[in-house]
């Protein structure tokens, strides 16, 4: 088995560092989205809960009846 040389360790070393620096960029993008959807989360559910996601100049139930009028 070929033992590589020291520039090419090197190297390999420097590729291996730089997908490290990715990964943990990666990583913190990845929990700040995390974070994010579960603020989200808490705010959909809230609206919900208080109707304010029902609540608009026209209820689906209106949209439907004077679909099935006209």
């Amino acid at each position: 088995m070929a033992v590589p040389k020291l520039a090419e360790k090197r190297k390999i070393v420097d590729q291996v560092s730089e997908l490290l620096v990715q990964c943990q960029e990666v990583q913190s993008m990845y929990r700040s989205k995390l974070h994010a959807l579960s603020e989200l989360k808490q705010s959909m559910l809230q609206k919900a809960f208080s109707g304010e996601l029902t609540a608009g100049p026209v209820s689906l139930n209106d949209a439907l009846k004077e679909e099935l009028v006209t």
